[in-house]
This record gives C-alpha cells, structure tokens and sequence, in this order.
C-alpha cells in the first residue's frame, strides 16, 4: 500500500514536462498537442536508459548530452518559448492546404534536436544553479533567510515575481524531496497579509472597508491567495502592510532556526499545510507555531501603528 501510494503521489511530478508541455504552450499561444508531445520526449523511457548507461547518442551527428529530464521544469518550459516563436513562423509561410500536416510535423523534426542537444541541458544547468544559488543564500544567512524571505516577499508579490520562486521549490521537491527555504516562508506571508486585513476590518468604522477586508482575510489566511487582501487592502493603507512584513521577519525567524521543510508542492493557506507533514514529525508543529508567532507579531504591530485616521483617506 505504501509503495503504490508512493508511485500516485511520484506521478505528478514525474511527468511534470508532459504537464507543464500542455499549461506552457497554452500560455503561449501554442499547439498544445506538440507541448505535451515535446514534453514526452524529454522522459521517454529509451532516453532514460541511455542516461542510465551515461550514453545519450546522438542526432544529425549531434551528441546528446546525457540528464535526466523527469520531474524538471526549467527544459520544457524554455523549450515551448521557443517552439512557440517556431510554429508562428511555420503557420506564417506554410500554404494553409497543408498546414494542419506540415506545422506539427517540421515543429518536432526542427524542435527535438534543438531541444534534446541545447535548450533541455541548459534548462537543467538552470535549475541546478538556482537551487545552488537558493542554498548559499540559506547556508550564508541559516535562519535570517527565510526570515528575510517572509518580510519581503509581499514586495516581490506585487511584481509577480514570486512565480520565479515557485518554480525553485518546486524544483527543489523534485529533486531533492523538500524545500527549505521558500515555502514555509509563504505560508507565513499569506497568513500575515490576512491577520493585516483584520486589523484593518477591526480599525475601521466603514462597513464597506470591513466586509471587503474580512472577505480578503478569508481569502489569504484560508486559500494562501493574498492578492486581495494584499493590493484591496494592505498596500492601500500600507500600514498594515508594514506590520505584515515585521510579522514575516519573526514567523520566518522561526521558521529558519528550526529548519521546517515543505515535503510537496500545494496551497499555501491553512488547507494546503499537510505539505509539511514528512520524515520529521515535528516539521507540521514547527510551522503551525511560526506561523502563529508571525500572526500574533503582525497582529499586535497593526493596532498599535494603524490609526482610524490612516484608514479614513484610504492613501495614507
């Protein structure tokens, strides 16, 4: 039983190319049908063999260099930057009579050797040195990273930036089984942005401010979508944006110092915190208190700097 729930849990990642092959061409406007084809290159079994035997062969005289593509993300998705660039070029000058046969059939013939020899292994060289960059970041600063992480990141929320780092941890599960510096952090960021709503619901007496702010506040401490709360509420009054962010620096302080791991790739509210349950029993316990201590701190900290007066000009 262990075993096979084992492989259900291991296919997600597994044949996260295939996936990210369809998700990545639909963002790019782009067959979906060669995304996932592509995708399904990079982890079909022969090639996984070669790997094994540390001899990829080559293509067109063309060696392969030799990695393993399951569970990756950085060579499917470069892949489908380019192949997409390609189909549009193909779907400019072939004759639309034969279009629908010659698009997808020159896009794989054109695209494999391209990806397979340079764009797949300098996806891998990517993740690889994002991870190593992420773990120097952490073995220089121990604790203070995610700590630092937890204050900032609503900053690098509002220029969607964070997606970057999404795809580091989920790099980091994939390869390494946990992620030790990004995740913990964010539930704790979700869950401050949605303690900083409250207070605004609290402090203010405009029963509009209050409804949309608790409904903000659900939205982040429950679902970890702090959107709303982040750019309706927080940011336009800042100030509660401010005691979020010193609430971060805490929750993630203690985050750091006892080294809490997010296991698998989810939610980032209080539904999604069964991604913390793993080899260390007190992992779930360890993040449940940083996150209460980020809380608590972010609580305090908004009603004592938070004014009704801040709340009335909604600018402040």
């Amino acid at each position: 039983t262990i075993v096979t729930f084992t492989f259900i849990a291991d296919a997600s990642l597994y044949f996260l190319p295939i996936a990210l092959g369809y998700t990545c061409s639909k963002r790019f406007n782009m067959n979906p049908a060669i995304g996932m084809f592509l995708g399904g290159i990079l982890i079909h079994p022969t090639l996984l063999g070669m790997v094994a035997d540390k001899d990829c062969g080559s293509i067109f005289g063309i060696g392969i260099p030799a990695y393993k593509y399951t569970s990756t993300i950085f060579p499917i998705f470069l892949t489908i930057i380019v192949a997409s660039r390609l189909e549009r070029i193909l779907k400019k000058y072939i004759p639309n009579s034969i279009k629908s046969i010659f698009v997808p059939t020159l896009e794989i013939v054109i695209m494999a050797p391209i990806m397979l020899c340079v764009i797949a292994p300098l996806g891998n060289y990517l993740g690889v040195y994002l991870g190593a960059g992420v773990k120097w970041l952490y073995d220089t600063f121990g604790p203070i990273g995610p700590a630092l992480f937890a204050a900032f990141s609503p900053f690098l929320v509002m220029t969607g930036m964070h997606a970057c780092l999404s795809t580091y941890s989920t790099n980091a599960i994939a390869t390494t089984g946990k992620d030790i510096f990004v995740g913990a952090a964010a539930f704790i960021r979700n869950f401050n942005q949605g303690v900083a709503a409250l207070v605004v619901a609290i402090k203010s007496k405009d029963e509009n401010v209050r409804e949309t702010a608790i409904g903000c506040a659900v939205s982040a401490i429950f679902a970890g979508i702090t959107e709303p709360a982040l750019f309706g509420i927080n940011l336009k009054y800042r100030k509660p944006l401010y005691a979020a962010c010193i609430g971060g620096f805490f929750g993630g302080l203690y985050a750091g110092f006892m080294g809490v791991a997010r296991y698998t790739y989810g939610g980032s509210g209080l539904f999604g915190l069964t991604v913390f349950i793993g080899e260390n029993p007190m992992n779930l316990v360890h993040q449940i208190i940083a996150m209460i201590i980020g809380g608590a701190v972010t609580f305090i900290v908004g009603m004592i700097i938070t004014k009704q007066s801040d709340l009335e000009g909604g600018n402040n």
